[in-house]
């Protein structure tokens, strides 16, 4: 085997020789010309890394032998330079081969090349990709845009790229119906929130689970060292007519969301912005009831506080399930007493309340 390597700073071109015949008078050691046959391939690598980097699992697959034993074997990944280039960020290859015509909406391995490179954050290479006519609404074999893979700061840039070459910023991925507007809300992304609001997107567009952007980004906030970024998102989409009180599926309010995560500062945002306060979900559970259930939980976060601010904003003390019970109790504790008239005032203010 004969292997030549034409190396270029941490690009390689390996040209392997493999005998695969020899005629019947071979002598090894020996070299004639037609001597033999040779089969030559040409692999064009990408180093990442001068480390051998760890087999992913995810590359690996579970498959059964004729003897009934399972053994480990690698898929097969569909993928062409184009691809391997721009996930890697290498500009230069990314350049050289769209100059030799590469498609940039070829997607043998369910992803094109850009969203390979949004993915990865590599601007240079998104538009690269762009100005060589990448369809910026190509949609995956997941269903997802290359606006939906824009998940971090880093990717700014190239969702900037996006939206200028024509990226719809209301498209819905396949299986979630979540638009980029969403994924931004879902990541706590101030900069690609405001960057899509400019661009049009609608702000109260609900996906699978009838959620707004708004009602996700609330639902997120779990992590106190989160809350800041989460709650800027909420003043934005606020500010461009955002729905306070929207509801999903289950009917929870963003402030039931909020309240349920102990975070203060969205609470108190969500109430200054006329956030009904007693709302009542699909279980009966006000937003009172979601602190109380989940205080023993969050006491690092000090929700006492919560407590607080709901009850300075009229928040109900007594659990809305519990009305039908104490009404009744009332009305058989006042029959046939000297305070039987307290105890029907009391069951008729409770059923001016129920109303």
């Amino acid at each position: 085997m004969c292997i030549k390597k034409l190396q270029t700073h941490r690009h390689f071109l390996q040209v392997k020789t493999v005998s695969n015949s020899f005629p019947a008078n071979h002598v090894p050691g020996r070299r004639k010309e037609g001597a033999h046959r040779c089969q030559i391939s040409v692999l064009f690598c990408i180093l990442i890394a001068p480390a051998v980097r760890p087999v992913h699992p995810s590359h690996l697959s579970l498959s059964l032998c004729p003897t009934g034993v399972w053994t480990l074997e690698y898929k097969r990944e569909l993928t062409t330079p184009l691809c391997i280039t721009a996930r890697n960020g290498h500009t230069a290859c990314v350049r050289h081969l769209l100059f030799w015509r590469a498609d940039p909406n070829m997607a043998p391995g369910g992803q094109s090349a850009l969203h390979e490179a949004c993915e990865g954050g590599h601007t240079d290479c998104t538009e690269l990709l762009l100005e060589h006519r990448a369809n910026p609404n190509l949609l995956s074999e997941e269903g997802l845009a290359p606006l939906h893979l824009c998940t971090n700061q880093n990717t700014l840039g190239c969702a900037k790229l996006l939206v200028k070459y024509g990226a719809m910023v209301d498209l819905p991925n396949e299986e979630t119906q979540e638009t980029p507007l969403h994924i931004a809300a879902k990541h706590g992304l101030c900069d690609h929130t405001l960057l899509y609001l400019r661009y049009g997107a609608s702000v109260d567009r609900k996906n699978s689970r009838k959620e707004t952007a708004l009602s996700v980004t609330c639902g997120q906030a779990k992590e106190q060292e989160e809350q800041g970024s989460y709650l800027q998102v909420c003043r934005l989409l606020v500010m461009y007519g955002a729905d306070v009180n929207t509801t999903d599926e289950e009917e929870k309010s963003p402030l039931h969301k909020a309240c349920k995560n102990a975070s203060h500062g969205l609470v108190q945002f969500l109430l200054q912005n006329k956030a009904d306060v007693n709302a009542i979900d699909y279980n009966g559970a006000s937003p009172l009831s979601c602190i109380l259930q989940s205080a023993a939980f969050k006491q690092q976060w000090k929700p006492h506080l919560t407590v607080q601010t709901l009850l300075n904003h009229g928040s109900q003390k007594i659990w809305p399930m519990a009305f039908g019970k104490v009404q009744s109790h009332a009305l058989a504790r006042g029959k046939g007493s000297s305070q039987f008239k307290y105890w029907q005032g009391f069951s008729e203010a409770i059923s001016k309340g129920l109303q």
